[in-house]
């Protein structure tokens, strides 16, 4: 599982992009000290995706999703 790797690894962020469900599921940790992704957050087609990782990044689900 990606996701415990990941967590394992001491990653601050995971993104998993659901196809079937048009959305993407992320996994934060609360501060960089937290053991493990503390915070899940469902971003769906209609909304945007952000991170405090990447100030200026900003991606609307939807384009990850064509029609």
């Amino acid at each position: 599982d990606k996701k415990r790797v990941y967590e394992r690894a001491g990653v601050l962020e995971y993104w998993f992009v659901d196809g079937s469900a048009d959305e993407v599921l992320v996994f934060r940790r609360s501060s960089p000290e937290a053991p493990i992704f503390d915070i899940g957050v469902t971003v769906g087609r209609t909304e945007t995706l952000t991170t405090a990782l990447m100030a200026e990044f900003a991606l609307s689900v939807e384009e990850l999703f064509p029609r």
